[in-house]
């Protein structure tokens, strides 16, 4: 095990292959290593900066592989981070590119997670904090995939000019996309306790169902553009579902709770 405790700067610039690694708070890490490989976990107290492209990985089951980013981290460079125990974000993120693999869980504490590039989010993930989530990468190196489910009773935001992937179930407080850009829905279904704003085009991937369990304005489902995909659409809330742009879909349903506006 390795503890590294200082309030000056932790350099590793090369690659790290360990039980355990664990920085204090004091201080700044910077990483310029290709791999930081652990048997046990990997807990960054510093905030951290990226000097290259880096994979963080644990062997270790469950807890014993949790990696824990518990301040910022920045550096336009491309972080993988490779464990079946839990990976937390719990300080603003702004960096290259964002991997996450699907073993594990992903929980997300941070007000933002901002990359130039690509975000990746293999493992189910839970929004422990209201989170915004952007890229400014440009076409499909801005495309932002969420290729398991999303969980917690906070809100979700998704900026970026590229693809917006729901790929799993979303139970979530509140969901916004972004005007530029797109969305696809692949999910069985997307569930809030609030509104649900979709800014970007829409395609349907899959028959979906989404639901809000908002009362009055709090339900408000907005398609604010188009929609299409020859796949099937249920919409159930007590709210105003907005369809604002022109549809184009397998098959439609709404509900009786609440009213419908189609512009």
């Amino acid at each position: 095990n390795v503890d590294v405790n200082t309030a000056a700067n932790t350099l590793f610039n090369d690659n790290v292959n360990i039980a355990q690694l664990t920085t204090d708070a004091p201080g700044t890490v910077q990483i310029n290593a290709a791999t930081v490989t652990t048997s046990g976990t990997q807990t960054y107290n510093d905030a951290m900066t990226l000097l290259s492209n880096t994979v963080l990985s644990s062997t270790g089951a469950a807890a014993l592989g949790n990696i824990s980013f518990n301040n910022t981290i920045g550096g336009d460079k491309s972080l993988t981070v490779n464990t079946a125990g839990t990976t937390l974000f719990d300080k603003a993120v702004s960096i290259g590119q964002l991997t996450t693999d699907a073993a594990g869980a992903v929980q997300i504490n941070a007000p933002t997670v901002a990359t130039t590039g690509t975000q990746t989010f293999n493992d189910p993930m839970t929004l422990l904090s209201n989170t915004v989530l952007s890229s400014t990468g440009v076409a499909a190196a801005g495309n932002i995939s969420f290729n398991s489910t999303i969980g917690g009773a906070k809100t979700l935001t998704v900026n970026t000019a590229g693809n917006t992937l729901f790929n799993g179930n979303v139970n979530i407080s509140q969901l916004t996309t972004d005007a530029p850009g797109t969305v696809q829905i692949n999910a069985a279904t997307v569930t809030t306790s609030g509104t649900q704003t979709f800014n970007d085009p829409l395609t349907l991937l899959n028959h979906t169902t989404l639901a809000s369990t908002g009362a009055a304005a709090a339900g408000n489902i907005s398609f604010n553009n188009t929609l299409s995909g020859d796949k099937s659409l249920t919409v159930n809330t007590a709210g105003t579902t907005l369809f604002d742009k022109a549809v184009s879909i397998g098959q439609l349903t709404t509900d009786a709770a609440g009213a419908v506006q189609i512009n």
